[in-house]
């Protein structure tokens, strides 16, 4: 029944786990319904505290993440660059701050003993994947001038 595979995605569990449970259904059908309700209309409140609750009880080295950027440009004679940036960190273990969207309340910067919502915009822009892919960009094109 649809309904039950739908009461499933809603409390969190991940698709593997649904699919284990409803084998008369096909995978795809079971995605469709997990993309319609974990998709991108999903609030980043719901999808946070998803993420936090997948890792409850994980220690802290086992809760990396990282936000990653690629920055490309293909030139007017064709050649073509692409520059990548990382910012790592780890899943807090309860959001917090007010600054950035999406997962930054949950996104712990060790090195600040905050997640990239509470630091500064100052601070973020110095350290984030898209600024360092830009940055990077920037060089490499001045570099072929």
């Amino acid at each position: 029944d649809e309904r039950a595979v739908e009461s499933m995605v809603k409390c969190g569990l991940p698709l593997e786990a649904v699919c284990e449970s409803f084998p008369q259904f096909d995978k795809t059908e079971i995605k469709e319904v997990f993309d319609r309700i974990k998709g991108e209309d999903t609030s980043y409140d719901i999808k946070n505290a998803d993420l936090i609750r997948r890792v409850e009880g994980l220690p802290d080295e086992k809760r990396s993440a990282r936000f990653v950027c690629a920055v490309a440009a293909v030139l007017p004679d064709g050649r073509d660059l692409v520059q990548t940036g990382v910012m790592e960190g780890r899943v807090a273990y309860q959001p917090a701050g007010e600054n950035g969207f999406g997962y930054d309340p949950i996104f712990f910067l060790p090195q600040y003993g905050k997640t990239s919502a509470e630091i500064s915009p100052e601070q973020k822009n110095a350290i984030s994947h898209r600024g360092q892919a830009l940055r990077m960009m920037k060089l490499a094109l001045e570099a072929m001038l």
